[in-house]
């Protein structure tokens, strides 16, 4: 007989197995990656907070890159559907229907000049079955760079939900995410899925990739 927590563990690797096979059955060639991220944040009013982001990236084709920067995010009422599935979540933010975000970002490269980056996001999330939250968020990257101008549009898609370990609540997710660069008017979409766990204290988060998958962009050029 299985219990409580067991049945979590087999939903969340049915889950994760099969987004991760869709995501691999539609690669043209593949990338393993392991790309660290810590986030640490203050409230500055109940529905105000702090941010201060360092993390690895690899965008679109760039090569790996720190991301170093502060925002802040405005936090719309918590539901009552989102704050049940959030209830062993620290990161307030989940038991928000609507979070919008305004930040810098310094983006240091090994081979080409530095990006001074600004981001303004606006993240919408829904309850689903099984306890699940789908994160949409919608994040537009400023970037300017040698005085020179370009933008980005980035859309990615989350799936995550907490599991109990004994008195620990990890919060295993999947994402994926695709975007559109300005600077070469194309529909960069290096889609990639992450299964990953979360880890949070009071105020700092820390996400851990098991597998960072990446494939290889299939671009269209945008007739003007």
């Amino acid at each position: 007989m299985t219990t409580s927590t067991e049945d979590d563990w087999v939903r969340m690797a049915v889950l994760l197995l099969f987004l991760l096979l869709l995501s691999c059955g539609r690669a043209s060639g593949q990338t393993f990656q392991f790309l660290p991220e810590v986030n640490v944040f203050s409230r500055v009013q109940p529905d105000i907070r702090f941010n201060f982001q360092a993390k690895e990236t690899r965008e679109a084709g760039d090569p790996t890159q720190a991301e170093i920067g502060p925002g802040f995010d405005f936090l719309l009422k918590p539901l009552a559907p989102l704050r049940r599935i959030a209830a062993f979540d620290l990161d307030e933010a989940k038991s928000r229907s609507l979070q919008l975000s305004a930040g810098f970002r310094y983006v240091p490269s090994p081979d080409k000049p530095h990006t001074e980056r600004l981001i303004v996001a606006a993240t919408p999330r829904f309850p689903l079955v099984w306890s699940i939250l789908l994160s949409d968020r919608n994040r537009m990257d400023l970037d300017w760079s040698q005085n020179q101008f370009t933008w980005r549009y980035r859309n990615r898609l989350t799936l995550e939900r907490r599991v109990a370990v004994r008195s620990y609540h990890p919060g295993p997710y999947v994402s994926a995410e695709i975007f559109y660069e300005s600077q070469y008017q194309k529909n960069g979409t290096p889609r990639h899925s992450t299964p990953a766990v979360s880890f949070r204290s009071a105020s700092i988060s820390s996400s851990i990739p098991i597998m960072n998958i990446r494939t290889s962009p299939a671009k269209s050029r945008i007739s003007s």
